[in-house]
Protein backbone atom coordinates (compact mmCIF):
# COMPACT_ATOMS: atom_id res chain seq x y z
CA UNK A 1 0.00 0.00 0.00
CA UNK A 2 1.33 3.27 -1.26
CA UNK A 3 0.83 5.85 1.59
CA UNK A 4 1.61 9.32 0.88
CA UNK A 5 1.27 11.60 4.28
CA UNK A 6 2.99 14.58 5.65
CA UNK A 7 4.70 13.14 8.56
CA UNK A 8 5.78 10.31 9.85
CA UNK A 9 3.41 10.83 12.73
CA UNK A 10 0.11 11.05 10.29
CA UNK A 11 1.81 8.02 9.00
CA UNK A 12 0.87 6.02 12.31
CA UNK A 13 -2.57 7.24 12.61
CA UNK A 14 -3.52 7.68 8.99
CA UNK A 15 -5.60 4.31 8.96
CA UNK A 16 -7.95 6.35 11.16
CA UNK A 17 -9.14 9.24 8.58
CA UNK A 18 -11.98 7.40 6.86
CA UNK A 19 -13.42 7.11 10.22
CA UNK A 20 -12.28 10.39 11.55
CA UNK A 21 -13.85 11.90 8.27
CA UNK A 22 -17.60 10.32 9.06
CA UNK A 23 -17.14 11.42 12.34
CA UNK A 24 -16.02 15.42 11.80
CA UNK A 25 -19.13 15.55 9.00
CA UNK A 26 -21.51 14.03 11.93
CA UNK A 27 -20.00 16.33 14.63
CA UNK A 28 -20.40 19.78 12.71
CA UNK A 29 -24.17 18.64 10.99
CA UNK A 30 -25.29 18.55 14.42
CA UNK A 31 -23.43 21.52 15.62
CA UNK A 32 -25.19 23.35 12.87
CA UNK A 33 -28.43 21.85 13.83
CA UNK A 34 -27.83 23.05 17.18
CA UNK A 35 -27.80 26.45 15.82
CA UNK A 36 -31.81 27.21 16.85
CA UNK A 37 -31.18 25.96 20.02
CA UNK A 38 -28.03 28.86 20.62
CA UNK A 39 -30.83 31.72 21.84
CA UNK A 40 -32.37 29.38 24.46
CA UNK A 41 -28.99 27.99 25.79
CA UNK A 42 -27.87 31.98 25.95
CA UNK A 43 -30.66 32.64 28.10
CA UNK A 44 -30.36 29.31 30.35
CA UNK A 45 -26.66 29.75 30.51
CA UNK A 46 -24.91 33.06 29.56
CA UNK A 47 -23.82 34.15 26.32
CA UNK A 48 -20.04 33.69 27.14
CA UNK A 49 -20.15 30.36 28.55
CA UNK A 50 -22.64 29.27 25.10
CA UNK A 51 -20.44 31.01 22.83
CA UNK A 52 -16.90 29.76 23.75
CA UNK A 53 -18.29 26.54 23.77
CA UNK A 54 -20.05 26.23 20.48
CA UNK A 55 -16.92 28.10 19.01
CA UNK A 56 -14.26 25.66 20.84
CA UNK A 57 -17.02 22.60 19.64
CA UNK A 58 -16.82 23.81 15.96
CA UNK A 59 -13.66 24.37 15.96
CA UNK A 60 -12.24 20.93 17.15
CA UNK A 61 -14.94 19.45 14.83
CA UNK A 62 -13.91 21.43 11.97
CA UNK A 63 -10.09 20.53 12.83
CA UNK A 64 -11.31 17.17 12.52
CA UNK A 65 -13.52 17.22 9.46
CA UNK A 66 -10.63 19.25 7.73
CA UNK A 67 -7.50 16.88 8.34
CA UNK A 68 -9.32 13.62 7.86
CA UNK A 69 -10.40 15.06 4.58
CA UNK A 70 -6.93 15.92 3.92
CA UNK A 71 -5.09 12.72 5.16
CA UNK A 72 -8.04 10.76 3.06
CA UNK A 73 -7.24 12.47 -0.31
CA UNK A 74 -3.22 12.30 -0.13
CA UNK A 75 -3.88 8.64 0.58
CA UNK A 76 -6.39 8.17 -2.74
CA UNK A 77 -4.17 10.70 -4.94
CA UNK A 78 -2.19 8.51 -7.99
Amino acid sequence: MRERVSSAADATIAPLAMPGLILGLLLVGLGLAGLPRLGDWVGNYGPVLVGLAYLLYLGAAGWLLLWSAATVRSLHRH
